[in-house]
């Protein structure tokens, strides 16, 4: 499954040994860091999507393709300013969640899969978000295609806040998602306010940050 997670490519140096990395395009030709580095450059203004990561014993392999239209700028054109898709859904615990009984609260939706690399790597900080805002009037979903099962297998590995909702394939279907992770922000009225795609990560550090756009459209929309 396609994931756009990586827009743009800049060199950065860690205080870690790192594997090799090796880019691989459609075509099957293998290109160095700085191979890849020249192809972002050459490449300016187009996405390049990460298709996949297999990690070797002397080499992490990305699979990559430079994309000729922007799918996320579309998706932001279609959905903001929208009404949030009806849904019915139940989370892990068996409480059910749906439109009617999210308003008056902002919502904040991570569309994630347990077989998401960045999605995992990003929850810590996401448990952050979670914990600064219990006493307002936000709340946090975390659709996920698989299964109960198979969510609560990757659950009990990785420790999550948000309220999980699996079996949640139909609400990606109904918007259109077809990579992770995704955040939207959803309004008091349940229009769709802001979206993310992605995650980020500190180049100095090599660790996951939050984007600062998620923070700022939560608390634009609790105020209104």
């Amino acid at each position: 499954m396609l994931a756009l997670f990586l827009f743009a490519s800049t060199s950065s140096t860690s205080a870690q040994v790192e594997k090799p990395r090796v880019y691989i395009n459609p075509d099957g030709n293998h290109f160095t860091r700085a191979q890849f580095d020249s192809i972002s450059a050459a490449n300016i203004g187009k996405p390049i999507a990460i298709i996949d990561r297999i990690e070797k014993d002397k080499e992490i392999q990305f699979t990559f393709e430079v994309l000729t239209v922007n799918p996320f700028e579309a998706f932001l054109k279609k959905w903001i300013g929208q009404a949030f898709p009806n849904f019915e859904i139940k989370d892990v615990n068996g409480k059910i969640y749906q439109n009617s009984s999210l308003r008056g609260k902002v919502v904040v939706f991570n569309f994630w899969s347990t077989t998401c690399a960045p999605c995992i790597e990003e929850m810590p900080k996401l448990n952050e978000l979670v914990s600064s805002y219990t006493s307002q009037p936000a709340i946090f979903l975390a659709p996920a295609p698989e299964t109960l099962e198979k969510v609560n297998k990757s659950l009990d590995k990785h420790a999550f806040k948000y309220n999980i909702l699996p079996d949640a394939s139909s609400l990606f279907s109904a918007l259109g998602i077809d990579s992770y992770p995704y955040h939207i922000i959803v309004d008091k009225a349940g229009i769709i306010k802001a979206i993310y795609q992605g995650s980020r990560t500190d180049l100095a550090t090599n660790q996951p940050i939050l984007n600062e756009g998620i923070i700022t459209s939560i608390e634009e929309n609790i105020k209104r």
